[in-house]
């Protein structure tokens, strides 16, 4: 290995030829002397090349020393650093090849590398566990994935370890907090798959992880971009990689013990799985990111949303498009992305003269448990999406009833909305007094029932009523 050098002299009146930029460089002996094409550092001996090029009038040296011990290269780092740095008619002197640096770095990579083994190895075990068909059909793509040559350390590490950005919706929320003076869910802040109780069970250790990770990241950082890498930064880097080895080891040991296969098939387990899986798998492609974008959202809705009724609809049919993901072609991806958006969408039914209305009006599908306990006793209703520029404008909210009802007899003036405590997203409108009851149940009509919040006014609601017409006037064939 070798260590190269060049640098200017400021005028080749001050060192003539090679001789005397030896002899500049060589003033104190006991520090550094080079003879016959040696140069010796205290017990230290080390092959020495010098190139002086006097011809111009801002002469340039080259000097390049190699030796089979790494230590000998970082004394005369050290050494020549401190000579031309004492001496100004050395001028831009600097380091073109940093032959140190390289046998670091190739010595912690390999350190790097068992960790990214160690890592895949982890998730490929939480992928068995996690699976309920036998044959792995919702993470077959991404286990073929990681076999790929391509797939690096980064793609798995920042699925475990990353808490996320801060998104809209958790700033939305915490201002709302702000305003409603109430503080927020520590349950509901961004955290990792690794602070989840399911692994470690300790948010202190989850905090440990990713400042081991963050060190870890750096050295990374510094090796991809060929800078400087010390002895110190690899002894360092080391100690953080074998730390960071251990605990995967015992997070896999975790996984293979009762505490976790006892819990394999609960929902968190498997739907942190299936995000990593849908992550790495959309990394390099924007038709399933926006697939698995709507799905997610679509699952969410289920898992949030405890007093709607989704028995009716086809949430089954897009669960078994989701486990087949790998046989569907992109134009099959792109047609589902595009039902799934019509599913989730919460500006369905919004009046065009919504900006003027002063008596904007949300309509929930409620089963009959929720409808009656939450909508008619606790003159509330919680966990539903409402966008951001409307929550503001909705002076009324109307319970749609299910089936046998499949109808709409109560509404209800809203006093606030606030943020819901169950997820971010997702809100509870506080009713300002008991809902206030139709004469008759404004009957469904020949039309699909909401599957999700629709909008109106009151006066739409009123006239219908009114006339005796169903909400098929209302709901227009919106599906």
């Amino acid at each position: 290995m070798y260590q190269k050098y060049i640098f200017k002299i400021t005028g080749n009146n001050i060192i003539s030829n090679k001789e005397v930029l030896i002899r500049n460089l060589t003033q104190n002996p006991e520090k550094l002397d080079i003879k016959n094409g040696k140069a010796e550092i205290d017990d230290k001996t080390l092959d020495i090349n010098i190139i002086y090029e006097n011809s111009s009038k801002k002469p340039t040296g080259i000097i390049t020393v190699s030796s089979e011990d790494v230590e000998s290269l970082e004394h005369f780092d050290s050494i020549i650093t401190e000579i031309t740095k004492n001496e100004h008619k050395f001028n831009e002197f600097r380091c073109i090849f940093d032959g140190i640096s390289s046998y670091y770095s190739k010595k912690i990579y390999s350190k790097l590398h068992d960790i990214e083994r160690k890592t895949q190895e982890f998730l490929k075990e939480l992928f068995y566990i996690s699976d309920e068909s036998g044959k792995l059909d919702k993470f077959q793509t991404t286990l073929k994935n990681m076999e790929k040559n391509d797939f690096t350390f980064s793609k798995l590490i920042k699925e475990i370890f990353d808490r996320g950005a801060i998104t809209e919706e958790f700033i939305d929320h915490i201002k709302y907090c702000i305003e409603e003076q109430s503080v927020p869910s520590p349950t509901l802040f961004p955290k990792s798959f690794w602070d989840s109780s399911l692994l470690t069970g300790s948010q202190k250790e989850g905090t440990e992880i990713n400042e081991l990770l963050e060190e870890i990241r750096k050295t990374r950082n510094t090796i991809a971009h060929c800078k400087k890498f010390s002895q110190k930064e690899y002894e360092n880097c080391k100690l953080k990689v074998d730390e960071l080895n251990d605990k995967l080891e015992e997070v896999i040991s975790s996984i293979e013990n009762e505490s976790i296969t006892d819990r394999r098939n609960t929902e968190p387990l498997i739907g942190e799985a299936e995000r990593i899986s849908n992550s790495l798998q959309s990394e390099d492609s924007e038709i399933k990111r926006a697939y698995f974008k709507e799905y997610q959202q679509l699952k969410k809705d289920r898992q949030v949303t405890n007093l709607i009724d989704f028995s009716n609809d086809d949430f089954d049919s897009h669960v078994e498009f989701y486990a087949h993901l790998n046989e569907k072609t992109d134009e099959e991806i792109i047609n589902e992305t595009k039902i799934l958006e019509q599913k989730n969408s919460i500006d369905i039914g919004i009046p065009k003269e919504e900006m003027s209305e002063d008596d904007l009006t949300i309509i929930v599908p409620a089963q009959k448990e929720g409808f009656e306990q939450v909508f008619l006793k606790d003159n509330e209703w919680y966990d539903i999406r409402i966008g951001k520029n409307r929550r503001s404008k909705i002076k009324y909210i109307a319970g749609y009833e299910i089936k046998p009802r499949s109808g709409i007899q109560y509404i209800a003036k809203v006093k606030k909305i606030i943020p819901s405590e169950n997820a971010f997203g997702y809100w509870k409108v506080i009713f300002d007094g008991e809902p206030q009851k139709y004469d008759h149940l404004i009957h469904l009509g020949n039309t699909y029932p909401p599957q999700n919040i629709r909008y109106t006014t009151k006066r739409e609601l009123d006239e219908v009523a009114e006339n005796n017409e169903t909400l098929e006037k209302i709901f227009n064939n919106a599906y």
